[in-house]
């Protein structure tokens, strides 16, 4: 269990992480709505033994109502308190079918900046710098169930770009669209 997000396109899918508060649920929640099919918002599964294989952890999306007013949902959503917040569910309907509960890992995208001037960008991270920045999204349940470093070591030989600029929503979801449309190679 991982502490991200993933959208899925018909490449596969891409992994959005960042620490709490980055921005991942407000992120995957505009994705949803703009047609991205979702396998979770605060945890995904992915295979130890094969990190390419995610599988869908969660059925809901958990925004804050700063976020849920963004995203044109306040009054539309049920409130819940997680983790000592105020949070809006965002319930992403029936559970998939079993061919759409698992998608391949293309991409890693780790929320940085997210108030950074002129839009959305995806900036490709090296190996070191995506280590780096993996881990500053871990949180302890990760290791509950063993080592989250396998997984990001497997993770840091695919595409990995850091995403700033993310509260412009239009363009970071545009963005992760494309990833999971064309794949990331060559993006």
């Amino acid at each position: 269990v991982l502490h991200a997000a993933a959208v899925v396109g018909p490449a596969g899918a891409v992994v959005v992480r960042g620490a709490n508060g980055a921005g991942k649920s407000t992120t995957v929640a505009a994705a949803w709505l703009q047609g991205l099919r979702v396998l979770g918002d605060e945890s995904v599964l992915a295979a130890r033994d094969e990190p390419k294989h995610l599988a869908v952890a969660v059925r809901e999306v958990l925004v804050c109502p700063a976020a849920a007013r963004v995203l044109g949902l306040d009054g539309a959503m049920a409130s819940v308190v997680s983790g000592g917040d105020l949070k809006h569910r965002l319930d992403l309907g029936e559970p998939p079918p079993p061919e759409d509960r698992e998608a391949r890992h293309l991409a890693t995208v780790l929320l940085g900046d997210r108030d950074r001037p002129g839009g959305a960008c995806l900036r490709p991270l090296g190996t070191d710098e995506f280590l780096a920045e993996f881990a500053c999204g871990e949180i302890p349940q990760e290791r509950w169930f063993g080592d989250p470093e396998p997984v990001a070591t497997e993770w840091a030989r695919r595409p990995a770009f850091r995403l700033d600029g993310a509260n412009d929503l239009t363009g970071a979801v545009a963005l992760l669209r494309g990833l999971v449309t064309a794949g990331a190679v060559g993006t």
